[in-house]
């Protein structure tokens, strides 16, 4: 008899033990809809203008009369809502968030990344 409420495995079962919450997709990026094609902003030196939403609902990337507007749903604390935007908009450049490079705007709304390849 084992201790109460554990049972030994029947004979000839195997167990395996993945880690985690035992979800496949617990690790998942979270799927965003919509998310725009900026591939054409992957130009090497280029400066990206955004204008920012941090604390948002939802992670949304828009264009409206020219402006390239992010929402994040990171908090504007310690660079989480900064980061979060970087990595947003590498994705929606297709790009990898390291090519990208926050300029100016570390505490406003309104910053300027610069795209290099380096």
């Amino acid at each position: 008899m084992v201790g109460a409420g554990l049972h030994e495995p029947r004979p000839g079962r195997v167990l395996a033990f993945f880690g985690g919450t035992g979800h496949a997709d617990a690790m998942a990026k979270p799927k965003i809809r919509n998310l725009p094609d900026l591939s054409n902003l992957a130009r090497p030196g280029g400066e990206i203008a955004v204008h920012v939403t941090p604390g948002a609902r939802q992670n949304a990337v828009t264009r409206e009369n020219g402006t390239l507007r992010i929402a994040v749903t990171a908090p504007p604390e310690d660079g989480k809502a900064n980061e979060a935007v970087r990595k947003l908009l590498a994705r929606a450049m297709n790009v990898a968030p390291s090519h990208l490079t926050l300029q100016r705007g570390h505490t406003s709304r309104d910053k300027t990344f610069i795209y290099s390849v380096s």
